[in-house]
């Protein structure tokens, strides 16, 4: 998953997989430019408020899927917090996701600041033929990048550039990737004994 023992002779580096409803892209027509689905945890929420500000002066809609505990988002509320609106309160299902994603054009992977693996939802995206943004410096590691199709922000000082996103990227072949592919690799693999 994170490929931090990958330099170990016991360990090998292996990312997470990808299941087989995300390689099938529903054939809707996008309706949002930049998507962000996921937890509100260190320092996502900010983050997110300037990256939606950006996303507002350079003509791009931006939709936010931030789940919060209920009391953050009552308060948030009564704050009159910007972002409110893309609060949510209940996790979403996997077919939800999916159905979001499938109506965006780029997916926005805020990472946890001490992850150093790939994310599921980077995964998720680029099967479904998305582009991606990410605050995952390791991405740029990964066979399936390319400066078209991923784009790594700074957390600290995110900034969105509209030509990329009008840019065509060709998709990524994540077949490697895939759940079948996955389990082919870790079945083949040597036990490890301790």
């Amino acid at each position: 998953y994170a490929d931090t023992g990958a330099n170990s002779p016991l360990l090998k580096y292996l990312p997470m997989f990808v299941l087989p409803e995300f390689f099938a892209k529903p054939s809707l027509q996008p309706d949002t430019d930049l998507l962000f689905v996921g937890n509100d945890h260190t320092d996502r929420a900010p983050v997110l408020r300037l990256l939606s500000q950006q996303a507002e002066e350079i003509g791009l809609r931006l939709k936010i899927r931030l789940l919060v505990a209920s009391w953050r988002y009552w308060l948030r509320r009564w704050r009159n917090d910007a972002l409110f609106s893309g609060y949510i309160t209940r996790p979403l299902t996997l077919d939800e996701v999916r159905q979001h994603m499938a109506r965006t054009r780029v997916l926005l992977d805020l990472h946890h600041p001490g992850q150093t693996g790939l994310t599921q939802r980077t995964l998720e995206a680029l099967a479904m033929g998305l582009k991606l943004i990410t605050t995952n410096e390791n991405v740029r590691n990964e066979a399936f990048f390319h400066p078209d199709r991923v784009w790594i922000i700074d957390r600290q000082a995110p900034q969105l550039d509209r030509a990329w996103f009008d840019r065509p990227a060709t998709p990524a072949d994540l077949s490697t990737y895939a759940l079948e592919a996955w389990l082919r690799r870790v079945l083949a693999s040597k036990p490890l004994l301790v």
